[in-house]
Order: C-alpha cells, then structure tokens, then sequence
C-alpha cells in the first residue's frame, strides 16, 4: 500500500495526493514528532531545574505536491481546485493520512492558500505546489 493524504475541507471538498499523476506527493514534513514546550521551575541555590510540566505545541505539516496533466489547461484546472478546497476562509478541514500502518486524521487550518511557485517549479505539464497546515490540536 502506498502512503496518501486526503484533505477535506469544512464543505465537504476533497482533494487527494497519492505516489501517482494529477496530484503527486513529493515530499512531506510535520507528521512526525511535533515541538515540546518544557516548563521548569528553579528555586535559589538549586542545582539544576525541576520539571514541572511539558506540552506540546501546534503542529505545522508542509506538503509539497506536483501536479502533472496532459495539457497546459488540466494543469490550471487542478490549480484552481486545489485554491478552491484549500481556501484558508472556508475555517478548519481534516487531513486524513493512509499507510502501510493504517489511517490516522488530524484537524488542520491551511495556513494561507497554496503557492505555485515558478521558475523550474513550473512547465507546460507540470506545477509544483506548496501546502501549509496548521494543527492547533497535535494529536492524530
């Protein structure tokens, strides 16, 4: 089985990155280990710190999709689906992710609308394509 994301938005649009063509997950990042914030606590004369608590933060997952088409225009169209579902005003969606290890969701903001660098990120058949993701809630 192959690893796949799964975005849903809060209308019920989904947009699907897989190992193959329209929509190629490149590479991925924030899915793993998400950042700890330490709270310690030191009194006069103490060697060291006592630890009080750890939390853990909001978790940033990074996406870097390539869309491929057979045409200049079915490039554009995913574009224009993947603004559309990915809109940072349409509030929170879920990112679902599948592997070989089974299925974990998780809530996620966009953090802003996807980017479509140029460049060598572009060509006539191909579109390089940047997604942030915010997870307030670090759980899967």
């Amino acid at each position: 089985m192959s690893r796949k994301f799964v975005f849903t938005n809060s209308k019920g649009q989904s947009v699907e990155f897989t190992n193959d063509a329209p929509l190629f997950m490149k590479t991925y990042h924030g899915t793993g280990g998400s950042p700890v914030d330490i709270h310690t606590q030191k009194s006069p004369h103490q060697d060291g710190e006592a630890l009080i608590n750890t939390t853990l933060e909001m978790r940033d997952i990074q996406l870097v999709v390539a869309i491929l088409g057979n045409s200049t225009s079915e490039v554009m169209q995913h574009r224009r689906r993947l603004s559309q579902v990915l809109n940072p005003k349409l509030g929170r969606g879920k990112l679902r992710f599948e592997s070989e290890t089974g299925a974990h969701e998780i809530d996620v903001q966009p953090n802003g609308a996807p980017a479509f660098p140029g460049g060598e990120a572009r060509g006539a058949l191909y579109q390089e394509c940047l997604i942030e993701l915010l997870a307030p809630n670090p759980f899967w």
